[in-house]
């Protein structure tokens, strides 16, 4: 596992109350904030999305093309025999190899475009059954689901897990943002100590947790 951790600078121009308490808090459990974002026509941070998941994100700025971000109301999971698995591959990177997939990025509505920008390219390299495949293709209400950028992601962590409105296995949950030719982005959901970020090897099998726009 590569060690390197990261948490979003203060100076990020996401205007996400709870998420830049947590990122500038310092602290290896990100930080002690939650939001308090509200939507006053309709949902709030915590209420149940249309499709059975839980509201993370309210954009009450008008901000992005979308209102709402909703959370899937559980992690993937596939059950083979008696076994149930719940940890998958980013990419291959078999002997060590990877190659650089151009165009993610980290910040909030970044998911969505990572997400496909990812898929189309692990397809064409004969890659299916990777974690953005997973996402896209999870089936839960009418939704597209998608997996999370480096910043949704964290942000699931500050306004769901942090503040025990969602509880959801702890551990690492893959990002649909690349790190690197060889690495891409999770995050720790356990809660006490989790919240950190860490750039790991593509073919580290971690947990999956999608999420949709509205």
């Amino acid at each position: 596992m590569n060690a390197s951790r990261s948490r979003l600078p203060c100076s990020s121009a996401l205007l996400v109350l709870a998420f830049l308490a947590t990122a500038c808090g310092g602290s290896s459990g990100g930080g002690e904030g939650t939001s308090d974002i509200i939507d006053s026509g309709g949902l709030v941070i915590g209420d149940t999305g249309p499709n059975g998941g839980t509201i993370f994100f309210v954009d009450n700025n008008d901000d992005y093309t979308f209102s709402y971000l909703e959370a899937a109301p559980n992690r993937i999971s596939f059950r083979v025999g008696p076994s149930l698995n719940v940890l998958f591959m980013w990419a291959s990177t078999a002997g060590g190899a990877g190659y650089s997939i151009p165009g993610t990025s980290d910040g909030i509505g970044a998911g969505q475009q990572n997400t496909n920008i990812v898929a189309n390219s692990l397809t064409s390299d004969g890659q299916n059954g990777r974690a953005v495949h997973l996402a896209l293709d999870y089936d839960q209400g009418s939704c597209e689901w998608f997996l999370p950028s480096k910043d949704e992601l964290n942000l699931m962590y500050v306004n769901l897990i942090q503040p025990a409105l969602v509880s959801m296995p702890g551990g690492l949950y893959w990002s649909s943002t690349q790190a690197s030719a060889g690495h891409a982005w999770a995050q720790s959901m356990s809660s006490p100590g989790g919240g950190f970020q860490s750039s790991l090897d593509k073919g580290q099998a971690n947990q999956l947790w999608p999420i949709c726009a509205h």
